[in-house]
């Protein structure tokens, strides 16, 4: 009987996040639909599917991770357990980033390559929904670390309330007359804030300091990024079309590995790296 509680408590709390979560969604399609037309829902649906086909590898990847998160944890390692989770963090981060970066800064010739006729709007949404998704990949295990607790009632009430802030900005910003893409940075800036929260609330439930999460998770991706970012952008400001294409993807691959080696990654994982770059070739 104690057990079935237990269960059906950790399965209520999260069915209660995953509505919380698809009701924002739809409500954020409301109030798009009320002041815009279904005419701007066709932006936004190219924008999730450049999304989808550019997040699939991250979510195979983190499902991988998954178990041994949770198997760390109930079974006291939490050594090992934060070790695996700012491996998970920075490695989902990484995919999605080496994946987007090209799609961020050639969005326009993408679309334009693959609709013909682009939907206006489906630009800027596209950069700012992968945007929003590369914070969600950054906070993603974090969420499975809570999870593994099992004492996630309070933990949702807070995530989904900060959740839900979307809809009542999402009204305000469209009823003050500002542009569409306001309600895109404003569900930028609450995942920035959801993902602060998560880690205030969960670091301390494993153990986990700030500054040891600072220096091995937020610091290396932030690094990374504006390093990587700053420089395409200069080089994509001489050059347009398919030849900004590319020249961009394949400097964008260059640059992200080449700063993961030396930024992102630390010596034990340099050294599984050059492990299997050797097998490799033994094989080859």
């Amino acid at each position: 009987k104690d057990l079935f509680i237990k269960m059906t408590s950790f399965s209520g709390w999260s069915l209660f996040g995953q509505l919380s979560r698809m009701g924002v969604n739809q409500g954020i399609d409301f109030a798009l639909n009320i002041y815009f037309g279904v005419i701007i829902n066709a932006a936004t649906g190219v924008a999730n599917q450049v999304l989808n086909a550019v997040r699939n590898l991250v979510n195979n990847f983190q499902t991988a991770f998954n178990p041994q998160l949770i198997q760390t944890y109930s079974s006291g390692n939490l050594e090992v357990h934060r070790i695996l989770l700012s491996r998970a963090s920075r490695i989902s981060y990484y995919l999605l980033y080496i994946i987007s970066l090209p799609v961020l800064i050639n969005t326009s010739y993408i679309l334009h390559l693959w609709l013909k006729k682009v939907p206006d709007h489906s630009v800027t949404f596209t950069q700012l929904i992968i945007t929003f998704s590369l914070v969600e990949a950054l906070g993603a295990p974090l969420w499975m670390s809570m999870q593994a607790t099992g004492k996630i009632k309070t933990y949702q009430i807070i995530v989904s309330s900060i959740n839900a802030l979307n809809i009542p900005i999402a009204f305000v910003c469209l009823y003050q007359g500002l542009a569409v893409e306001s309600i895109f940075y404003a569900k930028i800036l609450i995942g920035l804030l959801m993902y602060i929260f998560r880690v205030l609330y969960i670091l301390p439930l494993i153990n986990f300091s700030y500054m040891d999460y600072f220096k091995k998770v937020v610091y290396p991706t932030v690094a990374i990024t504006l390093f990587t970012i700053c420089i395409l952008l200069i080089v994509s400001t001489y050059l347009d079309g398919g030849e900004k294409l590319l020249i961009t993807t394949p400097l964008s691959i260059v640059l992200c590995a080449g700063s993961i080696y030396y930024i992102g990654i630390n010596k034990q994982e340099k050294q599984t790296i050059l492990q299997i770059i050797k097998k490799w070739k033994i094989q080859i």
